[in-house]
């Protein structure tokens, strides 16, 4: 557990750069999830899906993805015991100028209106979806989006739509 903390970390970190490969994300993402299966035991499996093998080269903001899976552990499999499934996806979008990465579970979902709330503060003190869609905004642009669809008791799907051509914006290294 302990070479596991560590290696998120270091994943986390990316050396002090802000920007990371999608193939890093994606290891950071499965670390962290591998380290909250040891805390919360059967409560969730998880499967990591990549469509195309050159997409794992593609620039993307670090912690990305983290966010999203933590959202499915505390909020979407809350009231189970087990049974959580958390599934990432990541594809090129039908006219191939978009690296669409979907992550999707099966928890309790959410209505309309905490769909339509999720981009501010929550009451709770959080504010990782406005986060992200903050920090997509900085780096894309109008170019990349972060769309949630979910129903009550129909898991909640987060995709995120990130442009394959074109430089992203304010990178800092």
């Amino acid at each position: 557990m302990v070479v596991a903390l560590s290696r998120l970390f270091q994943l986390g970190l990316n050396k002090g750069q802000e920007v990371t490969t999608l193939e890093k994300e994606l290891q950071h993402v499965r670390q962290y999830l591998e380290l909250q299966m040891f805390c919360y035991e059967r409560l969730f499996t998880f499967e990591i899906e990549v469509s195309e093998e050159d997409l794992l080269t593609l620039p993307v903001p670090r912690i990305m993805l983290q966010p999203l899976v933590e959202n499915s552990i505390l909020h979407g499999f809350d009231l189970m015991d087990s049974g959580g499934l958390i599934n990432i996806r990541v594809e090129r979008s039908s006219d191939r100028e978009f690296c669409m990465i979907r992550v999707r579970d099966n928890g309790s979902g959410m209505d309309a209106s905490e769909v339509s709330s999720k981009g501010e503060r929550s009451n709770d003190g959080g504010y990782a979806i406005g986060n992200l869609i903050s920090r997509l905004q900085l780096y894309y642009g109008d170019r990349a989006e972060l769309r949630l669809d979910s129903a009550p008791d129909q898991g909640v799907t987060a995709t995120i739509t990130l442009p394959l051509e074109g430089e992203m914006q304010h990178v800092r290294s």
